[in-house]
């Protein structure tokens, strides 16, 4: 593993040159989500992995639920294992709402997985596809099997 520092919407990474591409409460932090969110999907290898764990604001009941959902597991971790302060940059409240993330995973990430997670959080995971159209089919896992072989076999990848 090699660290690079500098910034990922312009470092000159090759375009596809990461298996698997994570961004872990960074999003919100980016001038214009929509940008940052296609920049990751050009930075994924075609098949590869792109999985993002964020922070949204909340606008609607079901949100406000989560919200509480939150605030209860936050408390019993804080008193469980004590409260740590981290010293990453603070951006409160996000700027986008999960609605308005969820809509934009839906249309930059054709077939992306959600999920609205407590603590203020989302999960979004989506794997690029073998072509280089953004939203092509995917084979299913019985076509890219190869003959006599069965589910759940290691290729050896």
């Amino acid at each position: 593993m090699r660290w690079v520092h500098g910034d990922a919407r312009t470092y000159p990474f090759a375009p596809g040159g990461f298996e698997v591409v994570t961004s872990v409460a960074v999003l919100h932090h980016f001038p214009d989500a929509e940008a940052a969110l296609a920049r990751m999907v050009e930075l994924t290898a075609p098949q590869g992995l792109l999985a993002v764990i964020g922070l949204a604001r909340s606008t609607t009941p079901t949100d406000y639920a989560w919200e509480l959902a939150g605030i209860a597991q936050h408390q019993y971790f804080s008193r469980r294992r004590g409260f740590w302060e981290h010293s990453a940059p603070t951006l409160w409240p996000p700027p986008h709402s999960y609605r308005e993330l969820h809509a934009l995973a839906r249309r930059v990430l054709p077939g992306v997985r959600w999920r609205h997670l407590p603590l203020w959080r989302y999960a979004l995971l989506w794997r690029k596809p073998a072509s280089n159209a953004v939203g092509a089919a995917r084979p299913s896992e019985r076509e890219t099997r190869r003959p006599g072989e069965s589910r759940g076999t290691n290729r050896g990848h």
